[in-house]
């Protein structure tokens, strides 16, 4: 009787703690099934967020590209406008001196001054020596018929 009485309580205790664990193995599947519902989401999401920074890195980086090859172009082209704007005065000034040097020069003709830096100092500088050359050869010319004169009186 004891055993009846014993198997009684076990088997009422056993069909509530086996309740309970259908109770609790219910809810675990329900975790489960809603963790990979979550995890799937995430995924997609993170697929989707993925392709959107590929997508943007690569218009950046495009971006960057065509920047980098329209300053490049840019640079050169200002480089050149750079340099042909003090390479021509310079030239000029150049041709004059050769000129002077061979004798072929004009001392009445002065160069224009292109601006108030550096090279235009230059080439005031230049005309004022053009200008002094000028001078003392119309004074040598000037003594010479001087002299001239002198001989024949």
């Amino acid at each position: 009787m004891i055993d009846a009485i014993a198997d009684d309580k076990l088997s009422g205790l056993n069909t509530a703690v086996l309740d309970r664990l259908s109770e609790i193995d219910l809810l675990i599947r329900d975790t489960v099934t809603v963790t990979n519902e979550y995890i799937i989401s995430l995924d997609k999401e993170w697929r989707l967020f993925s392709d959107i920074i590929k997508t943007r890195l690569g218009w950046s980086i495009a971006l960057t590209i065509v920047i980098f090859v329209v300053a490049f172009t840019m640079s050169g082209l200002f480089g050149t406008l750079i340099a042909r704007a003090l390479s021509g005065p310079i030239n000029r000034l150049k041709k004059q001196i050769e000129s002077l040097s061979a004798g072929e020069l004009d001392l009445k003709k002065k160069l224009a001054v292109p601006s108030k830096d550096e090279i235009g100092e230059l080439t005031r500088q230049f005309n004022r020596l053009i200008e002094t050359i000028h001078n003392v050869t119309n004074f040598k010319k000037v003594v010479e018929e001087d002299e001239t004169l002198m001989t024949y009186t």
